[in-house]
């Protein structure tokens, strides 16, 4: 009976929505604490890195279309098979574009492209917009650091990054990122899997 009737609606979305964010928190600490363990254990299969950027872009359609972004998508192959756990790699990919969307201003472009270099496919994507200073640089892979805390929502918990590249050390990969001409880049490397021509004949 404390808050009156017209403001339950208003009041029981925010509790919502802070619920939902300190769970976002605790899975992410939990999943942070198991890796630093040693308890992760990834699930490894064969699977179409390719696949993966194109339905991790579906899925953001919406915040892209929202903000009236130019998505540009360069992959070297059709299929590129690579041997890591997906369910995992699908968090690093949408984590990444995720925060190119975040830090793109309305209007701008982001760029996924792919190259392979001998046994690793080399994954970049690219946000159109401001550089990063040498700070932001170092300590963007910190717990909790955000690099900018004016232009960061309430669902970021700042442990987004971290937990990419501790995904990506279990997978014996690494990432890095780097200002370039028109923007930003973080770029990752994954295993390829070796397949004879006779059977990417099968996928087309």
């Amino acid at each position: 009976g404390v808050i009156q009737k017209d403001k339950e609606d208003y009041y029981l979305k925010i509790v919502h929505d802070e619920i939902s964010r300190l769970s976002r928190l605790v899975n992410d600490l939990l999943d942070i604490s198991a890796m630093e363990a040693g308890k992760f254990k990834l699930s490894k299969s064969e699977m179409d890195i390719n696949a993966v950027i194109k339905l991790c872009l579906a899925n953001l359609e919406g915040k892209i279309a929202g903000k009236d972004l130019h998505v540009e998508v360069l992959l070297e192959n059709k299929h590129q098979f690579v041997f890591a756990d997906m369910d995992r790699i699908i968090q690093v990919v949408t984590n990444l574009l995720d925060n190119a969307v975040k830090y793109t201003d309305e209007g701008g472009f982001i760029k996924v492209n792919t190259k392979v270099k001998a046994n690793k496919v080399y994954v970049s994507i690219l946000n159109n917009g401001n550089k990063m200073s040498e700070e932001q640089i170092i300590r963007i892979w910190d717990r909790f650091y955000k690099s900018d805390k004016s232009r960061t929502n309430k669902e970021s918990t700042g442990l987004g990054l971290p937990i990419v590249r501790l995904i990506l050390t279990q997978h014996g990969e690494d990432i890095w990122v780097k200002n370039v001409k028109d923007g930003v880049e973080f770029t990752f490397t994954l295993t390829i899997v070796w397949y004879s021509p006779e059977v990417f004949k099968l996928w087309e």
